[in-house]
């Protein structure tokens, strides 16, 4: 064959492919079609595939007016409707250009609703629907998209159905738990900010938090934020009803106790404090009379004076520690006693007169009051004489008695009471002198 005839049967056979090509496999898109991403028209098989009908999307994927595009909303779309060379029907959700679902496969491509509910993914990018309509063989095959969506935003925020709670005891040492409540969408986790009422700086974040001696008086403020991906930030507060209030007092493990008891005048009485717990951070002392505090008397040991005599002595033993309540014993030592009556060192008392007198001259003892507090050392001792005639007293009786005929013939003596103050009196009787008549 010459050249020439050769060139032409080659014309010949390119215009033929060309035209075959125009009229029997390339279809006009529709009007409102959308570009196709990453791919050419009409999607044709390979060299050698079948003969491909024209399959056609007579009404295009299209997203819901009616969508709100935020995370956690359910956007919907319809699949469009295809033409009779459309046999099957398969299609993908897309956030921006990346599928975000499987590819979900329909027996047949009639027009439907399919949903997709928006991820924290997607946050920024638009959404749109991909179908892909499959002929007889399913080598033949066209895609279609819906136009995007806007952008995807922030979900609502969460909302509570029932509220944050504070749970525990408003006292030092207890530990608060908080419950974060229930909210809806349902977050992945919370976040706590623990907080004194009033005050912005926060004293703990972990969902418990044990008070301290700082919380006391403090009203305990909590924050509770729930986390969820791609959703609008939230909190709620709670605030205690009360303040915090101190720790239970030290008590004591060995009770606090005085030396002997009762307590005697001018005799050291000896507290020992005992042994508490928690161990306090100091203990005070206060000694009372009839309940009263003694000025000054906040040791260990305490002599009762004359102020103290008959009345009730006890102490009271407080208990100190940080952010605890006081601890408080008491210890009675009983109504204080007077001390024995002074040592009588004098020897004899006797009358002067040598045991005879006679009536009408004034007998007496040689102990004055003054001798008397001489030889006991007690300058303050009080004195007081009694007369007594056959033992029994003679009225009026002084220091000195006048011997008077009531005496004749009975014996005298003279009582001495020595009354030193805060002890005990002391009794000294004379030897008996009897009376004889005058001759």
């Amino acid at each position: 064959m010459g050249l020439r005839r050769l060139l032409r049967s080659f014309i010949v056979v390119v215009t033929t492919v060309t035209l075959g090509l125009a009229t029997g496999l390339l279809a006009t898109p529709s009007a409102g079609a959308a570009v196709c991403l990453d791919c050419e028209e009409p999607e044709l098989p390979g060299p050698g595939g079948p003969s491909c009908p024209t399959i056609v999307a007579t009404t295009d994927p299209a997203l819901a007016p009616g969508n709100t595009y935020r995370v956690g909303r359910t956007v919907t779309a319809t699949t469009g409707t295809w033409n009779t060379a459309a046999k099957t029907l398969k299609v993908w959700w897309y956030a921006g250009t990346a599928p975000v679902t499987p590819g979900t496969s329909y027996a047949t491509p009639s027009s439907r609703t399919v949903s997709y509910t928006l991820k924290a993914a997607d946050l920024g990018k638009p959404i749109r629907l991909m179908a892909v309509a499959y002929g007889t063989d399913t080598a033949c095959t066209k895609s279609e998209y819906s136009a995007p969506g806007t952008a995807t935003s922030l979900g609502d925020r969460p909302t509570t159905t029932a509220v944050p709670t504070i749970q525990g005891s408003l006292v030092v040492g207890a530990t608060l738990t908080a419950q974060p409540g229930t909210w809806s969408p349902t977050p992945t986790s919370f976040g706590y900010s623990w907080r004194w009422d009033g005050d912005s700086a926060v004293r703990g974040t972990a969902q418990t938090y044990q008070l301290t001696g700082a919380d006391l008086g403090k009203r305990i403020q909590l924050y509770v934020t729930p986390v969820l991906a791609g959703h609008e930030p939230t909190s709620l507060t709670r605030v205690t009803p009360g303040t915090v209030a101190a720790a239970a007092a030290p008590v004591p493990t060995t009770p606090p106790a005085v030396g002997a008891t009762p307590a005697v005048f001018g005799t050291a009485t000896v507290l020992d404090p005992g042994s508490w717990s928690p161990t306090p951070d100091s203990v005070s002392i206060q000694w009372l009379r009839d309940g009263t505090p003694i000025p000054g008397a906040t040791d260990r040991s305490f002599v009762p004076g004359l102020a103290e005599v008959g009345t009730l002595l006890s102490v009271r033993v407080t208990a100190r520690r940080a952010a605890h309540a006081d601890g408080v014993a008491v210890v009675v030592a009983g109504r204080v006693q007077r001390a024995a009556a002074p040592v009588w060192a004098g020897g004899t008392v006797e009358v002067k007169g040598k045991g005879r007198t006679t009536l009408g001259k004034r007998i007496r003892t040689r102990w004055t009051a003054a001798k008397v507090r001489a030889a006991l050392g007690a300058p303050d001792a009080r004195v007081s004489y009694q007369w007594l005639r056959k033992g029994k007293p003679i009225a009026g009786a002084t220091p000195a008695h006048k011997a008077v005929k009531k005496d004749r013939r009975k014996r005298l003596q003279v009582v001495i009471t020595i009354s030193v103050p805060g002890h005990d009196d002391l009794v000294l009787v004379s030897k008996a002198v009897k009376i004889k008549p005058r001759r």
